[in-house]
């Protein structure tokens, strides 16, 4: 009950006085533009990087089947 108590005036005091930090977001297009620019440009790399990187195993485990696969054929003589 105590901690209640003082965490609720805690919490409002900070979402009071907490709001023109949110100016300063990039996204919102407040932010100088060099910030925009590398915001944008971190958020597109992030993306991106995970995305290769399932490609690539992907592709790396059909190659190995595909490649297994040739290599349990039987040789035929003709």
């Amino acid at each position: 009950m105590v901690q209640r108590v003082l965490l609720t005036p805690t919490a409002l005091v900070c979402a009071i006085s907490l709001p023109w930090q949110a100016l300063a977001c990039p996204v919102c297009g407040f932010g100088q533009d060099g910030t925009r620019n590398a915001f944008l440009g971190t958020a597109i790399l992030m993306t991106l990087v995970p995305l290769v990187f399932v490609g690539t195993v992907l592709f790396l485990i059909r190659r190995h089947l595909k490649k297994g696969s040739a290599i349990n054929k039987p040789v035929t003589d003709e």
